[in-house]
């Protein structure tokens, strides 16, 4: 994390005339907290995240839909060029 800070702590350093260790340390001092607590409340709001919005009408309407499409991959030597990626046009006319 320090490597990342460098380009902003060396130039803080020389601006502000304290050295390089003085902002270096401030820096690390500061965002330690931070680190700490986004890793502490990651697990607990990605849950919260998937339990709250888990199920919206749009997922159930998604489902039903993706059941219905039937999406078969182009052969041949061209199989990966853009026209032949994705869903025919009459596949959705069919939904």
């Amino acid at each position: 994390s320090v490597i990342t800070m460098l380009p902003v702590i060396i130039p803080v350093a020389v601006i502000s005339g304290n050295g390089v260790k003085h902002v270096s340390v401030t820096s690390i001092y500061m965002t330690v907290p931070w680190i700490a607590l986004s890793a502490v409340l990651h697990w607990p709001v990605a849950w919260l995240i998937q339990w709250r919005y888990h199920r919206t009408s749009f997922s159930r309407a998604l489902d039903e839909y993706s059941e219905q499409i039937k999406c078969k991959p182009a052969a041949g030597s061209d199989a990966s060029h853009p026209r032949n990626q994705g869903l025919e046009v009459l596949t959705l006319r069919g939904l």
